[in-house]
């Protein structure tokens, strides 16, 4: 909607004139090329691209502490390039990561994690996943994430993080994740039966265990 409201804005103002065949009506300017990138910069804070957004939650899912290379951690990151040692929750990262995009620039969220104590990291990865499960209730973002994302789909990693993550948090948010990917989803379901090994045994042992995730 707020995309839609954006490209007729921008197109009416280059039309307006004086206001009326007799000129006595209100005088229209034609938006300068300042306010119209002020505008479109505005406006993209308010406007999420699905898969956008859904690559950068991928990413925090994927973050390891330490995972950075030294020779740039060890180097001080600018509050623009998004690593603040600030930065402590899961709206933190995420805003970051839009400002810059806003910006041309393209977020390095590992190391913005770097700055993160492994405590809070726990959080900002459920956060995350709840996130990512509100997301994912579109059909069109599950099969992106299922099949497209990062190239081959991301059913893995989820999986990963329901089985294997110390949190039960994290693991009954994962399992929350995967089931509304798969469910009603032939596609979704045709990606994890054939691109993970032992996926539907992997389902029903957890299926058999009353305490896998908790």
């Amino acid at each position: 909607m707020y995309n839609a409201i954006l490209k007729w804005s921008l197109k009416q103002s280059d039309g307006f004139g004086d206001g009326g065949d007799d000129g006595d009506g209100p005088k229209f300017e034609p938006m300068t090329q300042e306010r119209k990138d002020f505008l479109m910069k505005a406006m993209k804070r308010y406007i999420v691209n699905e898969t956008e957004r859904i690559n950068d939650i991928v990413d925090i899912l994927k973050f390891h502490p330490g995972s950075t290379p030294a020779s740039a951690s060890d180097e001080p990151v600018s509050e623009g390039a998004g690593a603040s040692t600030g930065r402590r929750d899961y709206n933190d990262v995420i805003k970051a990561a839009v400002d810059i995009k806003v910006d041309g620039g393209e977020p390095d969220i590992a190391a913005m994690l770097d700055a993160v104590p492994p405590s809070a990291l726990v959080d900002i990865k459920l956060e995350a996943l709840l996130e990512l499960h509100d997301r994912v209730e579109q059909v069109d973002n599950a099969s992106f994430f299922a099949c497209k994302c990062n190239g081959d789909g991301e059913l893995a990693l989820v999986l990963d993080l329901m089985l294997r993550h110390p949190s039960g948090k994290v693991r009954v948010a994962a399992a929350n994740v995967l089931t509304t990917v798969l469910q009603n989803n032939p596609d979704a379901q045709a990606k994890a039966g054939a691109g993970i090994p032992g996926f539907q045994k992997t389902l029903l042992q957890v299926a058999s265990s009353d305490s896998c995730l908790l």
